[in-house]
C-alpha cells in the first residue's frame, strides 16, 4: 500500500520539541566489513511509536545514520518519521560497511483527519452516523475511545452523544478522536388561533404575532418556502408559524387564521368661533372635514342633542372641544374621533372703579366735563340706559346727578359684553379755606384764641382743624394754652361730592419758653481741698442767664454772694434773651461738700522681691480710692506702673470714690527690696540623648529652691517634666525664708543628640535564599551617619535585639540603630524589608535523568531550588511523541516515574519537560530528561 509523503502539521510540531542525540561517525580510510542486508521498506503502526531501535538489519554491530555516507548517527531511542530513508552500517570491531542499506519507513495508522470536535444538527435533517465528518481509509465509529461497540453508518444521531471514530491502513488502526452530537430542535411557535386586523392600510406577513421573536411563516403546514414579510394578507385564511434557532426550524409548525375589518372614520377636525351676542343653533356634524360616518355619536361639555348631528343650542350649551366618536362593530379596530372645537368670545363687563363719577367743573372752565371724561377704561362704549342699542359720542356734555351705562369691546373681535356698568356722575364747585397766619407769644402770656379769627374773611365754614393736639370749637378752632401745644394747625375744606381737591391753610403758633440746657446738673459737689468756701455763684449749671430762688414758686431770690449749705435745695429759672421770657418751670440743685478722712493703713514699712521688679500698684492700704505722690506736697499723681526704688518714701491719700474728692492730708510708706544671689552653674553647656527623652529636673544645678526659665525675662517657671529641647536656658535660686528669687539668672545652652537613622545601600535588602544570608549579611549593606555601632532589632523601640549570625527571612522587616561613643541611640529607625528571591539565572540546579526503582535513591526528579525560589511554578513532563505523562506545582509532588502520578510505570527512556517559573515574567525553559529503571 502506496503511503503519502507528505507529512502532517503535528509531525512537525513534534519534530520541533524533540532533541536528538547526535554521535559523531567513525571515520575509516576503508570500509571492509559486510554491507548489512534487510527489506529496504519497513512498515509501523503509529499507535506503536516506534524508534530507531525498531529498524531491522542483518549484519555484526548495526547502528544507523541519515545519510548514506557520513551524516550523523541516531540514537536507537530517536522516534522514526513517516517518509524517511534510513541508513544501516555495520561498524563492529570498529570498522564500517563499504555501502548502507538504505531503509524507507512507512508509518500507517493516523488518527483521521477533519473530525469535528462538536457538532450541532437540526432535527428536521434526521441524520445519521454516516453523516458525521471524518476523513481517512475504512472509518469506524464507536460508542467509546475503547472498546465498545462499533456503529451503523445508518444509526439515527442521538443528542448530547458522543462517538468516537477510528482509521485502518495497511492492517494499523489508528486512536479514536471523539464527536459530541448536540441535536437542534427549537420549540414552537406560541401564536393565537385567530389573529385580527383593520384596514386599511392592508397588513402583511410582518405585522403576524408571535410571543417569540425568530420566526418563519408559511402559506401552508408542509410548503417549504417560507412567505416574504411584505406579503399581504388576505381576510379568512390560514398562515403556519415555525421557530428558527439557525440554521434550524422547529419541527412543529402552529396555525393562525387572518380576519380582516375595516377602520373607522369620524371625518377632520374643525373649529367654530363667534361672539356671545352673536350665536344661533348649529349642527356640528356639518362643520366636520371629510365623509365621515353617520353612526358615530358626540361627547362634550355639554350634551348636544340631535343624534350624530350633534345640535348644538348657544342659550344650552356651552364652549369647548366636542368629540364626534365612531367605534368598529366588532370591537376589533381603534375608534376614530374628529373633535369640534367651539369658542364663543365672551367680553367681560368694564372693570369700573367706582359706581359714582364726581367732577369739579372749575377744572374744566370755559368748558364742562363730557362722556370723553367718564373713567371706564379701554374700549368703552357708554349709552343712556342699559338697553339702549345707540352709545353716546364723545362730546356728550355730562350732567350733575345722572346715570350713565358702558359696555366693553373686544379690540380684537369687536365684540360688546352683554353685561352694561352704570356709574353716577356728580358735578362739584372749589371750597376756599382762607389764608395762612402765625400766632407768636411768650407762655406765661397766651391766652385762649379762635384760630378762625386769623384766617381773614369769606373762608368756608364747613372745614376741619388738624394739627398737633387736638382744638375745640368746631370750625372755630379755639386754642386753649392750658391744653393745647405750639405747633402748625391745618384748616380743611372739602367740595360737597368730593370731586374738587380740598383746600388748606395753616396757622403756625408759637409758645416762647426758655428751655434748661440737657446737660443741666442738679447735683453738685465742692470739694473743701479745691473749694474751702463755696457761695450761691459758683453753683455751675451748664446755663445762661440763671435765676436763683429760694423756693420754687414766689419771686424772692438770691444775690449770689451767700454760703452754699451742704444738702440745701436751690431753685433756678433761666431767661430768653431773644423775647426777655423767663421759664414758667424751675429746676432744683442740691450741693455736696465733701472732705474725705485721713487713709490708714497696717504697716508703713513694706518689702518686695528684687527679682518681682514692684510697682506702685503693689503697694497698698486698708482705703478705697487710694492716690500715691512721690512727695507730700506734689500734686502729680504716680502711675500704677511706676517702678519702686529701695528706700524709697511714697505718699498716699484718700480720694472719696463717687465724687473724686481727695484728702488733704497724706500717708508715708517706706519701701525695702530682697534680692537672692544668683546660682552656680559648674557646667554651661549640659549634653543629652534624644533616645533618653531629657526633661527640665535633669538640668544641673536642681533642687526645689532652683527654678528654670525659657528666657531670661520670662515670669512663669518651666515644670521639672517639660521635655528638654536643644536650645539656652535660664535658671533663678530661691530664698527659703523670704520666698525671693535672685534677680540675676544664669543661663545654660543645652544640646539634643540624635546619632541620627543609618543609611542602606541600593539594593542592599535584595538577597538569594540558596546563600542562606544572616543579619551579618544585611549589616555589611549599612552605614551609620557619625560613625557608631549598629544594633539590629526585630520591631523598634518595643523589640528584641537581633544577633549577626541570625538567618534573614523572606518578606521580614528588620530595624537598624545608630549607637555613637555617647551612648545615644538612634530616634528614628532604619526599617529594612528583606527580599530573598533576587538569585542569578542559574538560581536552580537541573539533572537530566532519575531512576525511579523504589530503592530510596532518586526514585523522583527533584529540580533544586525550584520549590524554595518560585512558589508557583509548573513542570510539564512529554513523553518523546510529545503526549503529556506529568504536571508537577506547588502542591503536587516531583514526578515519581509513573503515568500522571499514580497509574501505570511509564517505560525507560528519553522525556522532555517544560519549566514555568511564574515569577518575574521569566521566560519557561525546555530541557531532557532519561529515565532508567
Amino acid at each position: 500500500m502506496e503511503k503519502e509523503n507528505s507529512l502532517t502539521f503535528k509531525k512537525i510540531i513534534f519534530l520541533f520539541v524533540i532533541f536528538l542525540f547526535f554521535i559523531p561517525q567513525s571515520i575509516h580510510s576503508q570500509c571492509t566489513n559486510p554491507d548489512p542486508t534487510g527489506n529496504s521498506f519497513q512498515t509501523f503502526c503509529a499507535t506503536e511509536y516506534s524508534m530507531i531501535g525498531d529498524l531491522v538489519a542483518d549484519g555484526g554491530q548495526i547502528v544507523w545514520f541519515d545519510a548514506p555516507t557520513g551524516g550523523n548517527q541516531y540514537d536507537t531511542s530517536t522516534p522514526l518519521i513517516d517518509g524517511t530513508i534510513y541508513y544501516a552500517d555495520d561498524i563492529a570491531n570498529n570498522n564500517c560497511s563499504p555501502n548502507r542499506l538504505a531503509v524507507e519507513v512507512a508509518i500507517y495508522g493516523e488518527v483521521p483527519t477533519n473530525v469535528n470536535v462538536f457538532v450541532g444538527i437540526c432535527a428536521n435533517d434526521d441524520s445519521t452516523i454516516g453523516g458525521l465528518s471524518a476523513t481517512g481509509s475504512n472509518i469506524e465509529w464507536f460508542d467509546a475511545r475503547t472498546g465498545g461497540n462499533l456503529l451503523s453508518l445508518s444509526d439515527p444521531l442521538e443528542n448530547d452523544t458522543t462517538y468516537w471514530v477510528q482509521q485502518t491502513e495497511n492492517g494499523c488502526t489508528s486512536d479514536r478522536l471523539p464527536t459530541t452530537v448536540t441535536i437542534i430542535d427549537p420549540p414552537s411557535a406560541t401564536v393565537e388561533e385567530e389573529q385580527s386586523f383593520c384596514f386599511p392600510p392592508n397588513p402583511t406577513v410582518a405585522d403576524l404575532q408571535a410571543a417569540e421573536t425568530d420566526i418563519l411563516w408559511y402559506e401552508s403546514e408542509t410548503s417549504t418556502i417560507p412567505l416574504d414579510s411584505e406579503t399581504l394578507l388576505i381576510n379568512g385564511e390560514d398562515y403556519w408559524a415555525v421557530q428558527t434557532s439557525y440554521p434550524c426550524e422547529s419541527t412543529i409548525r402552529v396555525k393562525t387564521t387572518v380576519t380582516l375589518e375595516k377602520t373607522p372614520y369620524a371625518g377632520e377636525d374643525t373649529s367654530y368661533t363667534e361672539c356671545e351676542v352673536n350665536l344661533e343653533t348649529i349642527n356640528l356634524f356639518d362643520l366636520l372635514g371629510g365623509t365621515p360616518d353617520i353612526d358615530g355619536s358626540w361627547t362634550g361639555p355639554s350634551e348636544l342633542t340631535g343624534g350624530y348631528l350633534g345640535t348644538f343650542d348657544p342659550d344650552v350649551n356651552i364652549e369647548g372641544i366636542y368629540t364626534y366618536k365612531v367605534v368598529s362593530q366588532s370591537g376589533l379596530c381603534p375608534e376614530d374621533s374628529a373633535d369640534v372645537t367651539i369658542k364663543i368670545i365672551t367680553v367681560p363687563p368694564p372693570t369700573i372703579i367706582t359706581t359714582t363719577q364726581s367732577f369739579c367743573l372749575d377744572e374744566y372752565l370755559p368748558d364742562s366735563p363730557t362722556i370723553a371724561d367718564l373713567i371706564g377704561g379701554e374700549s368703552i362704549a357708554w349709552y343712556s340706559n342699559p338697553l339702549s342699542t345707540e352709545p353716546l359720542p364723545l362730546d356728550h356734555v355730562l350732567e350733575n346727578e345722572t346715570t350713565y351705562w358702558a359696555a366693553a369691546i373686544d379690540p380684537n373681535t369687536d365684540c360688546q359684553s352683554i353685561t352694561r356698568v352704570n356709574t353716577l356722575v356728580y358735578l362739584d364747585t372749589a371750597p376756599y379755606a382762607g389764608e395762612d397766619a402765625s400766632l407768636t407769644e411768650c407762655k406765661i402770656d397766651l391766652v385762649t384764641t379762635n384760630l378762625y379769627e386769623l384766617l381773614g374773611t369769606d373762608a368756608d365754614i364747613t372745614g376741619t382743624w388738624s394739627g398737633p393736639s387736638e382744638l375745640s370749637g368746631g370750625y372755630l378752632g379755639t386754642f386753649d394754652p392750658e391744653v393745647n401745644v405750639e405747633g402748625t394747625y391745618t384748616y380743611t375744606v372739602s367740595s360737597e361730592n368730593g370731586a374738587c381737591p380740598d383746600d388748606v391753610s395753616e396757622v403756625i403758633v408759637t409758645i416762647n419758653e426758655p428751655e434748661f440746657p440737657t446737660d443741666f446738673v442738679t447735683s453738685q459737689v465742692f470739694c473743701t481741698i479745691s473749694s474751702p468756701n463755696p457761695t450761691v455763684n459758683d453753683l455751675d449749671t451748664n446755663g445762661e442767664n440763671i435765676i436763683w430762688y429760694i423756693n420754687e414758686t414766689g419771686d424772692e431770690k438770691y444775690t449770689g454772694d451767700e454760703p452754699l449749705e451742704d444738702g440745701k435745695v436751690y431753685w433756678a429759672a433761666i431767661v430768653d434773651s431773644d423775647m426777655g421770657c423767663e421759664s414758667k418751670t424751675r429746676l432744683n440743685v442740691t450741693p455736696s461738700i465733701i472732705s474725705p478722712q485721713f487713709p490708714t493703713t497696717f504697716e508703713t514699712n513694706r518689702s518686695f522681691c528684687a527679682n518681682l521688679n514692684p510697682t506702685v500698684a503693689d503697694l497698698s492700704t486698708s482705703g478705697d480710692g487710694i492716690i500715691w505722690y512721690e512727695t507730700e506736697t506734689s500734686t502729680t499723681p504716680l502711675e500704677n506702673t511706676t517702678s519702686l526704688i529701695d528706700g524709697g518714701e511714697y505718699w498716699a491719700s484718700q480720694t472719696d470714690i463717687a465724687t473724686g474728692c481727695e484728702s488733704i492730708s497724706r500717708l508715708m510708706v517706706s519701701v525695702t527690696f530682697y534680692d537672692e544671689v544668683a546660682p552656680v552653674s559648674t557646667d554651661s553647656s549640659q549634653n543629652f540623648c534624644e533616645s533618653n527623652t531629657p526633661i527640665v529636673s535633669d538640668l544641673q544645678p536642681s533642687g526645689s529652691n532652683i527654678r528654670w526659665y525659657n528666657s531670661e525675662t520670662e515670669t512663669e517657671p518651666l515644670s521639672p517634666t517639660v521635655q528638654l529641647e536643644q536650645k539656652e536656658y535660664w535658671v533663678t535660686q530661691i530664698n527659703t525664708t523670704t520666698g525671693c528669687e535672685s534677680s540675676t539668672r544664669v543661663s545654660v545652652d543645652v544640646t539634643i543628640t540624635d546619632p541620627g537613622t543609618p543609611s542602606l545601600i541600593s539594593l542592599g535588602n535584595e538577597f538569594c535564599l540558596i546563600d542562606q544570608p544572616t543579619i551579618n549579611d544585611l549589616n555589611a549593606n549599612v552605614s551609620p551617619v557619625n560613625g557608631g555601632a549598629i544594633i539590629w532589632y526585630n520591631a523598634y523601640p518595643d523589640g528584641d535585639e537581633l544577633s549577626l549570625s541570625e538567618l534573614l527571612i523572606d518578606g521580614e522587616t528588620y530595624y537598624a540603630i545608630e549607637s555613637d561613643t555617647n551612648g545615644c541611640l538612634s530616634i528614628n529607625p532604619l526599617s529594612v524589608t528583606v527580599t530573598l528571591d533576587v538569585c542569578d539565572d542559574y538560581d536552580v540546579e537541573i539533572y537530566d535523568g532519575f531512576s525511579p526503582t523504589g530503592n530510596g535513591t532518586n526514585d523522583t526528579f527533584k529540580i533544586k531550588y525550584l520549590r524554595e525560589l518560585y512558589p508557583n511554578f509548573k513542570v510539564e513532563f512529554y513523553n518523546r511523541w510529545g503526549k503529556s505523562v506529568y504536571t508537577a506545582n506547588s502542591s503536587k509532588p516531583d514526578w515519581n516515574g509513573r503515568l500522571d502520578g499514580d497509574g501505570v510505570l511509564v517505560p525507560s527512556g528519553v522525556y522532555y519537560f517544560i519549566i514555568h517559573f511564574n515569577k518575574d515574567n521569566k521566560k519557561p525553559i525546555q530541557r531532557r530528561l532519561y529515565l532508567s529503571r
